[in-house]
């Protein structure tokens, strides 16, 4: 045939079915992007029907004329009262469209099933399917039966079309009625090669060991329902009530209907080669699957055909089979998809949320939010972790997080340009435009990037600290829901101020930079006007909101609490390969990684941090002390900034100590640091205003809430950075003072 047979394994192969998978991935990016497109296209039907054929560009300029007219000024109030003026005409003019949405969205799921449960059914009649009996073959229903024992699945129904020469299966039907196709020609192949016969059953039986079967009719489902229940609608409302704007309008739509395609079809492909690589762990079935794919012409039509087609390459195929490493990657393209999709589905939802609880636009956001953070955990983040256990498996560095984070930008970006919104007029002055929007953005996505690049690899230091505590155990999902949810958590809080930041780019021009400067200016605080200050009032603003928000304090936490909490499971913990779910081949052998694990040292980072309270007290409390016998006011100086000053020095001290000593998560040891001596400090802080004041100290108004809040939400927001800083320059001069050709050591 095309090539060799794949040559005895020199290495054991890894099992990627210990974590999820490319086909869950695919398939659960998929949904987001329909549900997030559905929703969007049946906001601008709901709104144009309702609004009676009026569009929203329309809409928007009406609105603004009524504004207008009643304040014309450019003062913070005129402004302030035009853009209160705005958006009333814009709630009274639509009447409420979640109704419509809600409907449009059951239609699409009602259809989505309908078309799961009746498209096996045809596709059986199409082929005149009848059932395969020991009558018709004995022999082969007798070795399909054990196939099924082989491979671990409840019997199915076996069925047949033996009028059909070509050598192929097919697994289908819903969970109570699983059906195994198989042609004539394969039936027949059971006697001339027996191999053959047996990796098509296999693969075909891996498709129900993978448990693939359901989303693959789901998907070709919901792509035919979501072009009936909502492109279809739109497109036809755009022709009778935006024929203006037609051009603009259907290149967006096209776009969202091609990323559904492609999603559809990355599902579809991915799940052939995982059935490929279950198949091929009995024996023989790996050489026979080899023989059986077709020749793979490298031309750069057949690309083009591989990436719109439903089938992976040959070539592909063959590599997973031999070695599955390809399968614990995670790269530019799936952190691109679960953008787009998330920056589809985010703004809609939130939409959505906001229409059925008015007034309650916090909760709208964070709900969105909390799913798209858990879409991003659940994609990317869990995709680190199975790089991760490769890179530990092969005693490898650890993956590389700054890619991911570029394409998960770069589909947001994409996101945000496949939105509706882009192609409506807008009023004058409401979006940042020219040199404004540049610094903004450059703001924006530097935060964006720079946060989702710490995330992730903060992600691969849990992961790899979570899979070595739970090696011993029979499977690493308990690890997978452990890092899951508290990651999801993380960086939802995060997106959410962040989005919240995004909204300016959209409507900060409402009020603008120079009428808030001249707000300013005038209570006594000048700002200098230039392009420079929208994206400068965002920045603070986000300062403001974390340094005061006790959520932030409280997630903040959990950077250092996830990845040192396996260190409770130490005398568990094992080498990542001498798991037993580690190797796809039962009695493989094993290869040790090259260099020792390194343990956590969540002790001597404690230590490190009641040092450092120690050191604080030791000049806190005399200075204290000695302020109070001398003047009133130096002291209420010293309790003030003083000691936040020195606190927040000390801390910043400690998280550098320790994240340069440190030789694992140096970061996240020096956060845990940190935090043991915010809290000394924060005692000790108290502690002087007692002594010096008298108890009645405590009763002052905001004083405990604003050390704690001192030393613990902005303290992290100086050590954080520091700490990181630190961290990465001791892993450079251990680099450069490491021995050539010596093992890497795992950040």
């Amino acid at each position: 045939m095309s090539g060799p047979a794949p040559a005895t394994r020199r290495l054991a192969r890894l099992n990627p079915f210990a974590f999820p998978s490319d086909t869950d991935f695919a398939f659960w990016l998929l949904i987001a992007a329909i549900l997030g497109s559905s929703i969007l296209l049946h906001l601008a039907v709901a709104n144009a029907v309702l609004a009676g054929g009026e569009s929203q560009t329309a809409l928007n300029a009406r609105c603004e004329k009524q504004a207008t007219a009643q304040h014309p000024g450019l003062t913070l109030g005129e402004r302030s009262a035009w853009v209160s003026i705005f958006n009333a005409c814009e709630t009274d003019s639509v009447a409420s469209v979640l109704p419509a949405v809600l409907a449009g969205t059951a239609g699409l799921a009602v259809t989505s099933v309908a078309l799961y449960l009746l498209i096996p059914a045809l596709n059986a009649r199409r082929r005149g399917l009848q059932p395969l009996t020991t009558d018709d073959a004995p022999e082969v229903v007798q070795e399909l039966v054990a196939l099924c024992r082989e491979a671990g699945v409840r019997q199915p129904r076996f069925v047949w079309d033996p009028l059909n020469p070509a050598s192929s299966g097919l697994a289908f039907g819903p969970p109570s009625r699983r059906h195994i196709a198989l042609t004539g020609g394969l039936v027949t192949r059971y006697w001339t090669d027996s191999d053959a016969f047996r990796a098509v059953a296999l693969h075909e039986l891996a498709h129900l060991r993978n448990g693939d079967v359901d989303k693959a009719y789901l998907v070709v489902a919901v792509w035919w329902a979501f072009l009936a229940t909502a492109l279809g609608p739109y497109v036809l409302s755009l022709l009778i009530f935006s024929r203006s704007n037609l051009l603009a309008t259907g290149l967006r739509v096209a776009a969202l209907a091609l990323l559904v395609y492609l999603l559809r079809n990355a599902t579809l492909r991915s799940r052939e080669v995982y059935a490929d690589v279950r198949a091929s762990t009995r024996p023989g079935i790996a050489a026979a699957l080899d023989r059986l794919l077709p020749a793979d012409p490298d031309t750069r039509l057949s690309r083009w055909r591989r990436l719109l087609g439903r089938h992976p390459s040959p070539a592909l195929r063959r590599q997973v089979v031999r070695d599955p490493a390809p399968l614990f990657r995670v790269g530019f393209w799936i952190a691109l998809g679960t953008g787009i999709a998330g920056a589809i589905a985010y703004p809609n939802v939130e939409a959505v949320v906001g229409l059925a609880f008015p007034g309650g636009s916090d909760a709208s956001s964070w709900i969105a939010a909390l799913l798209f953070g858990s879409l991003v955990v659940g994609v990317v983040g869990l995709g680190a972790w199975r790089a991760s256990f490769a890179a530990l498996a092969r005693g490898e560095l650890a993956p590389r997080t700054w890619l991911l984070a570029a394409g998960l930008g770069a589909g947001l970006a994409l996101g945000e340009l496949l939105s509706l919104s882009e192609t409506v007029y807008v009023p004058a002055g409401f979006r940042l435009t020219g040199a404004a929007l540049l610094m903004f953005d450059v703001v924006w996505y530097g935060l964006l990037l720079g946060g989702v690049t710490l995330f992730l690899r903060w992600v691969v230091g849990c992961a790899s600290a979570w899979l070595e505590a739970m090696a011993r155990r029979d499977s690493p999902r308990l690890a997978h829901l452990l890092g899951f949810i508290p990651a999801a958590v993380v960086l939802s809080v995060w997106l959410q101020y962040l989005f919240y930041l995004n909204s300016f780019r959209l409507v900060g021009g409402a009020i603008p930079a120079a009428t808030v400067a001249q707000a300013l200016s005038s209570a006594g605080f000048p700002v200098p006007v230039g392009d420079y200050l929208d994206a400068a009032l965002a920045l603070a603003f986000l300062l403001v909101l974390l340094a005061t928000s006790p959520l932030f304090y409280v997630t903040a936490q959990l950077l250092w609490l996830v990845p040192l909490a396996p260190w409770l499971w130490r005398r568990g913990a094992a080498p990542a390969l001498s798991a037993s779910w580690a190797l796809l081949d039962a009695g493989a052998e094993r290869v040790e990684s090259s260099r020792p694990l390194a343990a956590l040292q969540p002790g001597p980072a404690a230590l490190a941090g009641l040092a450092g309270g120690a050191v604080f007290g030791a000049i806190d409390l005399p200075v204290a002390a000695g302020l109070a016998a001398l003047a009133t006011d130096a002291l209420a100086a010293w309790l003030g900034p003083g000691q936040a000053v020195l606190g927040l020095l000390v801390q910043a001290g400690v998280a550098v100590a320790v994240a340069s000593w440190t030789r694992r998560l140096g970061a996240v040891h020096a956060l845990f640091a940190a935090f043991v001596a915010g809290c000394t400090i924060a005692v000790i802080a108290l502690a002087a205003a007692v002594l010096t004041l008298g108890p009645s100290a405590l009763r002052v108004a905001g004083l405990p809430a604003a050390a704690l809040s001192t030393y613990l939400n902005l303290s992290m927001m100086i050590t954080l950075p520091l700490a990181l800083m630190a961290a990465a320059f001791a892993s450079w001069v251990r680099g450069l003072a490491s021995v050539p050709g010596s093992a890497p050591v795992h950040p």
